[in-house]
């Protein structure tokens, strides 16, 4: 499963890897896709989620793209600054009540692009 999603994402397929992600628990899915993340570096994987967001704007893929975006694929230029682009809609999403997420916005804060400021990290915490 894990070679066919990466190669249908690398490819710009996005409806069958669609259609192919549908059959798992969304954790599985979630995991599958940071592992290829992490094994490719591939921006697909983050613009798939994009590509989902765009059908059901839901807290978790926000929270998925926050992932890829701060972990591996934090390497592309301004990751972080999209990374908290999506973690500040997930919390918007779930009207502030999931301390994960929050948690998120205090990471950003600790990141070398310090994109969460003091300020706003200390009314986080």
């Amino acid at each position: 499963m894990k070679e066919q999603l990466q190669q249908l994402l690398s490819n710009g397929h996005f409806e069958e890897a669609k259609n192919l992600i549908e059959q798992l628990d969304f954790h599985v899915f979630e995991e599958l896709l940071v592992e290829i993340a992490f094994d490719n570096g591939d921006e697909s994987n983050y613009l798939f989620v994009v590509y989902l967001l765009k059908q059901h704007e839901w807290a978790t893929y926000h929270d998925l793209a926050y992932l890829l975006m701060a972990q591996p694929l934090c390497h592309v230029e301004r990751a972080y600054f999209t990374a908290y682009k999506h973690t500040k809609r997930a919390v918007e999403l779930t009207d502030s009540t999931d301390t994960l997420l929050l948690e998120n916005l205090l990471f950003l804060h600790g990141v070398p692009d310090q994109v969460v400021s003091d300020e706003e990290a200390a009314d986080v915490a």
